[in-house]
């Protein structure tokens, strides 16, 4: 088994340690997550196990471990042990919509997508490489993009059906959505609209972890409910009908 090192000797007063890195829900390795001496410059990177190997003074009791899709914290290292397995969990997102607030004046044509710029360009120093994945216009972009797309199913607008729903997708290797869900219902016809939006908006730039594509889970608490513009759809429909 290959492991990958920092490249510095073992030398008196130091200790090696062999770390496996996890994921918290599945067991499977994590693979390219960059993990660097809390208040060192010094850093290794897991390999497709999931394992790395680093030295360390005895002064040194902490390592930080960051994962693009992952909750980056310092972790403790045991005084007694040399080896030992670190689980990571994936954050819990609160990035809100609120669709009561939409439609609105959207200009697609100015969305862009953000230049990134690495902050240790140039410098002495393990670089820690992972990008998020990218909308053009950001998040806010996005959130634009949504709300001014979606379309009151009539069968819940004629009923003024207002509540939140939790969407969850995952950004794929090519900026696509997939195992796109809602919560609590998957089924209901304000889920299969948020579906249809997400298959006429553009795609995301994908996330990056070490200058490898990889796959990025997203979530968006969604508000929705009758505004003055869907007020007066209701008033629209009822007067065809009549």
């Amino acid at each position: 088994m290959t492991f990958f090192l920092t490249g510095y000797g073992l030398s008196f007063g130091q200790r090696e340690i062999t770390v496996r890195v996890i994921d918290q829900q599945t067991k499977n390795p994590i693979k390219n997550a960059n993990v660097v001496i809390l208040g060192t410059t010094n850093g290794t990177f897991t390999n497709a196990m999931g394992f790395f190997k680093l030295n360390l003074t005895t002064t040194q009791k902490k390592i930080v471990i960051s994962h693009v899709s992952y909750v980056t914290a310092p972790i403790d290292v045991p005084d007694n042990l040399g080896s030992f397995t670190v689980p990571l969990h994936k954050p819990f997102f609160q990035i809100p919509i609120n669709l009561k607030e939409y439609p609105t004046a959207f200009d697609t044509t100015k969305l862009k997508r953000s230049e990134t710029k690495n902050p240790n360009s140039g410098q002495e120093t393990w670089v820690v490489v992972e990008a998020l994945p990218d909308y053009p216009g950001g998040l806010q972009g996005f959130k634009d993009y949504f709300g001014n797309n979606f379309n009151y199913p009539e069968s819940e607008l004629m009923k003024n059906t207002y509540g939140v729903t939790r969407l969850e997708f995952t950004i794929d290797k090519s900026g696509d959505y997939k195992s796109v869900r809602c919560l609590p219902d998957s089924t209901g016809d304000i889920c299969n609209e948020f579906k249809r939006i997400l298959t006429v908006i553009p795609k995301w730039t994908p996330a990056e972890q070490r200058g490898e594509k990889i796959d990025h889970e997203m979530a968006f608490p969604i508000w929705y409910g009758p505004n003055d513009y869907w007020k007066k759809k209701i008033k629209e429909i009822k007067k065809a009908k009549n």
